[in-house]
Order: structure tokens, then C-alpha cells, then sequence
């Protein structure tokens, strides 16, 4: 040690203490405060992540359910048989045609069955509202239906979303054929001409119908038509705004 350093007195080493101490003191609770939060860098909740997990879940699940067997040809609007050209393909099977488009517009409510779904959607299978004059039918599919509704004697309240802006009048009828005919039902075929009539004298229609309302539709029967391409009988006269044939005496 120099000669001229001075040796700290102990007792003065020892009455700076509690001064060090007291700012040791004051400065504990600000350490004691929480951190800047910084954008960007919080974890995730664990909330955030089961909700996602749960829609991601869900969603996958809706796909794989309604994806009908990730056929190439469940949704094609215009469906062929493979392996034909556009122009080799003949009349499309309205049967056919209206299944693809039922597994695609209507199966998840009314089951890949027919046979709906308990107080929600009614069945179709052995159902007096689809086996029966479509007059009824025709309306349901074009404007919807609310309010409830008694089949087979069970009473039904989900309401019927309307196809009239969706489907065309060929595809429309190809629906309501296959389900007059499938699950055991026994119906009638309902032509496109039925569809277009039945459309153009609901044009005006805004709203979805009721059962009262439908109770009180009255239509011909189309089912009875003829096929648009039947060959009149040879011995019909001609129509009225056609001259008769030459040499014909009539």
C-alpha cells in the first residue's frame, strides 16, 4: 500500500451500506414491472390453436362427406358417357342426370336415402308429396317452402331453399324424375316442357310457398303428355296454319 493512501475506515464502510441498500431497494419494483410488450413476438392462446384445429377438422370432414367419392363426374353439369365425343353422345339418361345433380343440391338434407332427416326435412322415399301429381313438387323446387310440413305422418319445419335460378328446366325435371323413381318409389317421369310451363305460370313469384298455398294448386297432369318427339297417328289432320299435302282430297 502507498504511504499516502489512506486505509477506508470501517465504520464508514458500514454506514454506506444501508444507503446502498435503500437504492437497491427503490429500484426493485421497477425491475419487478413487466417487459415493453413487442408486436409479433406474443404465442399464440391455446384457445386460438383448438379453434382452428376444430374448423380445420370440420371442414375436412364436410369435404370428404359431400365430396361424392371424388368422382370426376358428380358435379359435371353436362355429363357423358367416357370415352364419347361431344358429338357421338346421345340423349342423357334424365335419371341418370338427376342423381348426380341430387347427390350435389339435395343429399345433404335429405340423405343419400331418401329419408331426411326427423323434424328438420322430410322424407322422399314413399312420400304422397313426390310420388304424387307434381303440380306440387314443381312449385317446391322452383320457389322453396316454408312453414312446416306432415309427411308420412310426422311433421317437419326446415324450409326448402328454391332452385329456379339455379337449375334450368331440362335439369329440374331430370331431379324430380329420379326422385319419383328411386328408393322404391313408382312415379311418372316429369318432362323439361312440364318444368318450363309450370315456371312461366309462377314468374311472378317472390316468395317461398306454404301447404295451405299448395293445397290449393290446381295443374293438368303432364305426366300423361305424350314425349315432345311421338309421331302423330297417320290418319291426324294437319294443323290448321298447314295447307293439305298435294293430292290429298281432304
Amino acid at each position: 500500500m502507498a504511504p499516502d493512501e489512506k486505509v477506508p475506515d470501517p465504520q464508514t464502510l458500514q454506514d454506506s451500506k444501508p444507503e446502498r441498500a435503500s437504492v437497491r431497494e427503490l429500484h426493485l419494483p421497477i425491475l419487478r414491472e413487466m417487459r415493453e410488450p413487442h408486436d409479433g413476438r406474443e404465442p399464440i392462446p391455446l384457445w386460438v390453436t383448438f379453434l382452428f384445429g376444430a374448423l380445420l377438422f370440420w371442414g375436412g370432414a364436410y369435404t370428404v362427406h359431400y365430396a361424392g367419392g371424388w368422382r370426376g363426374d358428380v358435379l359435371e353439369q353436362n355429363p357423358r358417357p367416357y370415352g364419347v365425343g361431344a358429338a357421338e353422345a346421345g340423349p342423357v339418361d334424365p335419371v341418370v342426370l338427376g342423381e348426380k345433380l341430387f347427390k350435389a343440391h339435395c343429399v345433404s338434407c335429405h340423405q343419400a336415402a331418401g329419408q331426411g332427416q326427423p323434424g328438420q326435412y322430410p322424407p322422399l322415399a314413399a312420400s304422397p308429396w313426390v310420388t304424387g301429381e307434381p303440380a306440387q313438387l314443381k312449385r317446391i323446387v322452383l320457389h322453396g317452402l316454408e312453414g312446416p310440413i306432415e309427411v308420412l305422418g310426422a311433421s317437419y319445419d326446415g324450409n326448402m331453399p328454391y332452385f329456379a335460378a339455379r337449375l334450368n328446366d331440362e335439369r329440374l325435371g331430370a331431379v324430380l324424375t329420379f326422385i319419383r323413381q328411386a328408393w322404391g318409389n313408382d312415379a311418372g317421369p316429369v318432362p323439361p316442357e312440364s318444368v318450363a310451363a309450370t315456371r312461366e305460370a309462377t314468374q311472378e313469384r317472390t316468395k317461398s310457398w306454404t301447404v295451405a298455398e299448395l293445397d290449393a294448386v290446381t295443374e293438368p297432369d303432364w305426366t300423361a303428355l305424350p314425349p315432345a318427339d311421338e309421331t302423330p297417328p297417320a290418319d291426324a289432320p294437319p294443323p290448321a296454319d298447314e295447307p293439305p299435302a298435294a293430292g290429298d282430297d281432304r
